[in-house]
């Protein structure tokens, strides 16, 4: 009986540790920066595995952990706000795995609350002032000017030449700030989804693994198999010509066209990327030769993966390969 409980004990601290060092390093993956994306993933998998209570706890674990370090080191609470929104995309995440909702359709809900969360926390700051988002943004950027100008002066020592649209950029503030506007809605929204991807991704695939296969109704090859369904060209056509056109009926017209493109483009991203992955298979390619071929064409070619998961709607890739192995 002793034996039994002092097993119990420690297991019991076996997963204390784990959760201990889950929320930790959650936070040092939101301190990177080429892993930030993945800092959902330890929050999603510890609720995942051990249960939404304990899930809480690491990420109780993880904003302390950040908000101490960020103290400590003296830096901005930006990071911070970061964390926070972590912990929502994991929560929400580690749910879709849990009640077995379908992939895309969790990204797409989770995506669309948190983009109007988001909007109506920026709504209501901007209302709580007489300053507008445009001139709060100009007066930040009036006060790096110089750290600019510095910097500015230092690529000019160098003998290296910024391009003329960014030095005109970096000396008006205004200009500066109605850029930001202008272009944060896309960058948040694929990063956004992005972000939700690749750590659903990771959590279905870890649920498989854990689980029986046969326990699991969706896994990560869902992901990587899915099609965007046909009617989507029509909104792809009408944000093409809100994006070239839309300029003649409004200033924000084209805005709301590129980012509407760029946002689909994401979702076409995802299906090229199965493709690509079913043509590596084609070609049997493995190993490391592989890994290296799919980071090399993501980070340098996601246009043309997108272009292809669009062409995919009349082309059928994966059939073709199918039918060219038969």
């Amino acid at each position: 009986m002793y034996q039994l409980n002092a097993e119990h004990e420690n297991s019991s601290f076996q997963v204390l540790g784990r959760l201990v060092m889950m929320g930790i390093f959650s936070a040092l993956l939101c301190f990177s920066v080429f892993m930030t994306v993945f800092t959902p993933y330890p929050l999603g998998l510890s609720s995942v595995l051990y249960g939404r209570t304990k899930g809480a706890a690491v990420a109780f674990i993880g904003l302390i952990t950040c908000y101490f370090s960020l103290k400590v080191w003296g830096q901005d609470l930006t990071i911070f706000f970061f964390f926070i929104l972590s912990v929502a995309i994991s929560f929400a995440l580690s749910e879709v795995v849990r009640r077995e909702i379908n992939p895309i359709k969790g990204i797409v809900a989770v995506g669309v609350s948190l983009t109007v969360l988001v909007s109506g926390l920026i709504y209501v700051g901007s209302s709580s002032t007489e300053l507008t988002l445009k001139e709060r943004l100009s007066i930040e950027f009036e006060k790096i000017q110089p750290m600019l100008e510095e910097q500015r002066k230092k690529v000019e020592a160098s003998g290296e030449s910024q391009p003329f649209e960014v030095e005109a950029l970096l000396a008006q503030p205004d200009l500066m700030a109605q850029t930001v506007i202008e272009n944060a809605p896309s960058v948040f929204l694929v990063g956004l989804f992005i972000m939700l991807w690749a750590n659903l991704f990771l959590l279905l695939k870890s649920n498989r693994l854990v689980k029986k296969m046969n326990d699991c109704k969706y896994s990560e090859t869902y992901l990587l198999n899915f099609k965007m369904p046909d009617q989507t060209i029509w909104f792809v056509i009408v944000s093409l010509a809100l994006a070239i056109w839309g300029g003649e009926l409004g200033p924000w017209f084209s805005i709301i066209g590129m980012t509407s493109l760029k946002t689909l483009g994401v979702f076409y991203f995802f299906q090229g990327f199965g493709i690509y992955l079913a043509f590596l298979d084609f070609l049997k390619l493995t190993g490391f030769f592989r890994s290296l071929m799919v980071v090399i064409t993501v980070l340098t070619a996601g246009q043309v993966l997108a272009v292809v998961g669009l062409a995919d709607m009349f082309v059928d890739f994966k059939k073709l390969m199918t039918r060219k192995e038969d």
